[in-house]
């Protein structure tokens, strides 16, 4: 694909993670030549991460923190007709659930939020440069 994307909200579905097939690489290999639309997916990450920051904090209903502690209860008693350490234990259950620290929802949450703090690092510091030169010429 040469020609830039017709339509904007392609962007923002790519960084959702929406686009699949031929238009996935499509703009995958557009970006990757033109920096113009490579600045445009960019703020649509951030847009992307600023939406996933502004939603409201949900509390977990009652039932949860009972199903959590039963879990735990369970675990314990495992753990105790087994004889290992419920730190072993836990380390090995993790390790076994979790492949690692950025997968699911970290990587979904993490990474636009430094894609963001990025940008805004960059916008800032080109700010601050024009400013002092703004002041050297006064």
């Amino acid at each position: 694909m040469n020609a830039h994307p017709t339509r904007e909200e392609d962007f923002d579905l790519y960084a959702l993670g929406a686009l699949e097939g031929e238009e996935k690489l499509a703009i995958e290999s557009h970006v990757a030549q033109c920096p113009e639309c490579a600045r445009t997916l960019a703020e649509a990450r951030g847009r992307i991460a600023m939406l996933s920051l502004s939603a409201p904090r949900v509390e977990p209903s009652p039932a949860v923190k009972q199903r959590l502690l039963a879990q735990v209860r369970a675990d314990a008693e495992g753990e105790a007709r087994t004889g290992t350490s419920p730190a072993t234990s836990r380390a090995l259950q993790s390790r076994l659930r979790a492949p690692g620290f950025f997968t699911g929802w970290r990587a979904a949450t993490l990474v636009p939020a430094l894609a963001v703090l990025v940008i805004a690092t960059v916008w800032l510091w080109n700010q601050n440069r024009l400013l002092n030169s703004e002041v050297t010429q006064l």
